[in-house]
């Protein structure tokens, strides 16, 4: 595994950013996967979390679906807009329905959803299935990137 891979892994594969306007939230799920080991971030709306990522450069992102202002669903499509973000697992939170929210996991791209109300267990299962699957599309990436490298230079 290349240096610099392992190294963004040890540094920031454990990142995750909750988007959510409730406060109570925001706390609740920055204290279990903070106490779980991993390194949060909130974000009370979807402009700051949108300022966001690109700096803190989150493994997982939490979006809830309904808040004021950019909606979860206009997040979670500009967020898939970027290619350069495709890594991250997005993890849509919501107190609708469940199929109301796989609906959304389907046509938006999302990778997963919790229902509310949330709990701590559930949180931490999905994090660590969302890392693991980070670590894989990265791997995946990486070994791509190495053997197009590669060709590129026996072609010369």
């Amino acid at each position: 595994m290349p240096q610099d891979f392992q190294q963004y892994f040890e540094d920031a594969a454990r990142r995750v950013l909750v988007i959510d306007d409730d406060p109570a939230i925001l706390r609740f799920v920055d204290k279990c996967l903070s106490d779980a080991g991993f390194r949060v971030m909130v974000a009370d709306n979807g402009f700051t979390a949108g300022l966001m990522v690109g700096a803190f450069r989150p493994a997982v992102i939490f979006l809830d679906l309904q808040m004021p202002g950019i909606q979860g669903s206009e997040m979670l499509k500009y967020l898939r807009s970027v290619p350069q973000l495709s890594y991250i697992q997005i993890i849509l939170i919501s107190a609708k329905p469940a199929d109301e929210i796989i609906e959304v996991c389907v046509q938006g791209g999302a990778d997963s959803f919790l229902q509310k109300p949330l709990r701590r267990q559930d949180l931490i299962d999905i994090t660590n299935q969302a890392y693991q699957s980070t670590v894989a599309k990265h791997m995946r990436f990486d070994e791509t990137r190495t053997k197009e490298a590669a060709e590129a230079i026996a072609q010369e």
